[in-house]
């Protein structure tokens, strides 16, 4: 008995050796690994620290490269400081101001118009340049001053259609109506045939902001016949029909003028967005639906004349209504349309910052959102987002 207790002693306490040897060398191994991980982390930091420092200051010397210039304008410096010779360089400077606000960028801007109306320092211009500078200003209701640089232009191009119906809309936004009457007589001792789009356009706005609606449709009508396949005529004669005909007859009338611009197949966004706020009105959601997808598809150009995101919206919303009506009268169709319901809205909201949406009508979508969202199937929207 004492030589087994002797034994199992001796095993125990070399056991207990063993044990302590076995964990001890692991626990080495895991303070070794520890310590490699935490200097690894903190060259991990330094390099990422190293890295971001030289981000800042590239981004620092880009900004410096770019905007630099800018700093003499913060308190509306001299603008005899900047690079401005020519009334190209006075559009790309405005368009810069106009764009980052410093602090007193108004009284620059004035500085820069008075600078290149009067002609101090400026070597060259061609009257593009003198109507992209006054479309800026004027993007920022800077229309007094718009004025003064057509008018500028107009002094060297003096028949310049562009330049002159410039003057039309810029006097009109301003309520200058005898300077854009005026315009409008040089303008009609020009040939018609050297007008652009904007001469009719603006000519009838002008009529429409004096209340002289036959007249505005009369030229609407010219405007048709001398550019068939310019959509513009034919937006404001379908707006003109509806207010000099009141009621269902004027909507017809207007549904038929924006189907003729339609039929003609060349890119028409603002009459065939007009023309789905007319069938979703009536209640003829398809057809709303097909104008809002034709508008959509012809906004693929350059300058887009309507909102994306409002033409995706309002195709939302007549998809909704389609549904509900198919819903109501106990149609099984139903379910996909609300599904392209949601994905519309989804994608507006997602262009917004790009192709800006009305406060009303987002908040309007997020509600739509909110309602759709308990009673679309999950297959019904990866469908309808698929397509």
């Amino acid at each position: 008995l004492d030589e087994i207790k002797d034994r199992v002693a001796a095993t125990a306490r070399l056991a207990k050796e063993e044990f302590v040897k076995e964990h001890r060398e692991k626990l080495d191994a895991r303070e070794k690994e520890m310590e490699m991980a935490v200097k690894k982390g903190i060259a991990e930091l330094k390099c990422e620290h190293q890295t971001s420092a030289k981000s800042f200051q590239d981004l620092a010397h880009e900004v410096e490269q770019n905007y630099g210039w800018l700093k003499p304008m913060t308190t509306a410096g001299k603008v005899g400081d900047l690079n401005i010779a020519t009334v190209a360089d006075a559009h790309s400077t405005v368009e810069t101001l106009c764009d980052q606000k410093p602090n007193g960028y108004v009284l620059a801007l004035k500085k820069i118009v008075n600078k290149v109306c009067t002609g101090d320092g400026i070597t060259s211009g061609d009257a593009d340049d003198y109507h992209n500078l006054a479309s800026e200003l004027a993007n920022g209701d800077m229309y007094r001053e718009a004025v003064e640089v057509v008018k500028s232009g107009l002094r060297l191009f003096e028949k310049n259609t562009d330049l002159l119906a410039d003057l039309i809309k810029y006097a009109t936004q301003n309520s200058r109506f005898e300077d854009a009457e005026k315009a409008i007589e040089r303008l009609q001792g020009i040939d018609a045939r050297q007008w652009t789009w904007r001469c009719y356009e603006f000519i009838v706005d002008y009529y429409r902001a004096l209340g002289n609606l036959e007249a505005a449709y009369t030229m609407c009508q010219k405007g048709i016949e001398a550019l068939p396949y310019n959509e513009f005529s034919y937006r404001s004669k379908a707006e003109l029909e509806q207010m000099l005909t009141p009621g269902e007859k004027g909507v017809e009338q207007a549904i038929a003028t924006l189907e003729d611009a339609l039929q003609k197949e060349f890119p028409a966004a603002q009459c065939a967005f007009r023309l789905s706020g007319l069938y979703h009105d009536k209640g003829e959601y398809q057809k709303a639906i097909d104008a809002a997808s034709r508008s959509i598809i012809d906004s693929a150009q350059d300058q887009p004349p309507v909102s994306i995101a409002a033409a995706i919206a309002r195709r939302g919303f007549a998809y909704e209504k389609l549904s509900m009506k198919k819903q109501l009268s106990g149609e099984s169709d139903w379910n996909d349309l609300a599904a392209s319901a949601v994905a519309d809205y989804k994608m507006a909201l997602g262009l917004e910052h790009v192709s800006p949406l009305s406060p009303v009508t987002i908040r309007q979508i997020a509600s739509r959102l909110a309602i759709l969202g308990q009673g679309v199937t999950e297959t019904g929207q990866n469908d309808a987002i698929d397509a």
